[in-house]
């Protein structure tokens, strides 16, 4: 690790250490939130998304890289609704281009007409 990481991960040790010792040394319960947050914060203080790119590269971790992505991947698939109507809607103004009848009729795989 570089000083200013490992001079990070140091201070908010320092910090945590403080509020633990004080308020009469309460046992704190981590919640789920909590625990999510701390994980988060380790994430970025080793390096982030950069770091997991450069170990997720690797070949002897890639795969080790997939089973991570699909334990961490939403489950099912949602619910698309059955019934009703989608209209579509452009945001692209009208051209010429939006011919609604084709101004050539073009026939393929017949032989050409003999004169």
């Amino acid at each position: 690790m570089n000083n200013s990481v490992e001079q990070a991960f140091e201070q908010r040790l320092a910090q945590r250490n403080r509020k633990a010792k004080g308020a009469g040394a309460i046992t704190t319960i981590y919640s789920r939130k909590m625990i999510e947050q701390a994980l988060l914060e380790t994430f970025e203080l080793v390096g982030g998304v950069s770091r997991l790119a450069v170990w997720a590269n690797d070949p002897d971790n890639y795969g080790k890289f997939l089973e991570l992505l699909i334990r961490l991947a939403p489950k099912g698939v949602p619910e698309l609704p059955t019934k009703g109507s989608v209209t579509y809607v452009s945001r692209v103004p009208s051209s010429p281009l939006n011919r609604t009848e084709p101004n050539e009729t073009l026939i393929i795989d017949q032989p050409p007409e003999e004169n």
